[in-house]
């Protein structure tokens, strides 16, 4: 009977570490998957990228800018694209009285990329731009 038991319990604690094994692997994979990155191209070629919310009639509320001044009027988006939600990085170019997420090189739908604002998307911001 003890050798039933032992193997018993030694079972229960193969399936234990294995759940704990697995939950961390999904934590890991979750944490770490598909980190926002920006394009240094598509900020370069920007004439000015700001950090903003887009309103839904594609007026930005600006927060910071950078590469330019900013214009007295208020940042108004072609409504190309979806707009993106919450705080963004937007790399912009000016198309008239309107500006349009800047194109980047990249082949296929990717054209215009706009970035969530994170302290690591920050980061890659302040190093793009570093003189």
């Amino acid at each position: 009977m003890t050798a039933v038991r032992t193997a018993s319990r030694f079972a229960v604690f193969m399936v234990v570490v294995a759940v704990v094994w697995y939950a961390a692997l999904i934590t890991l994979a979750v944490r770490t998957a598909n980190p926002p990155t920006l394009n240094a191209r598509q900020v370069r070629d920007s004439n000015i990228v700001v950090i903003g919310t887009v309103a839904d009639d594609g007026v930005v509320r600006v927060s910071q800018h950078y590469l330019a001044v900013l214009p007295k009027e208020p940042i108004r988006l072609v409504r190309d694209v979806a707009f993106p939600i919450g705080e963004s990085i937007l790399p912009l170019t000016r198309d008239g009285d309107l500006y349009r997420i800047t194109e980047t090189e990249l082949p296929g739908a990717a054209n215009r990329l706009t970035y969530p604002l994170t302290v690591e998307t920050q980061k890659q911001l302040d190093e793009i731009l570093k003189p």
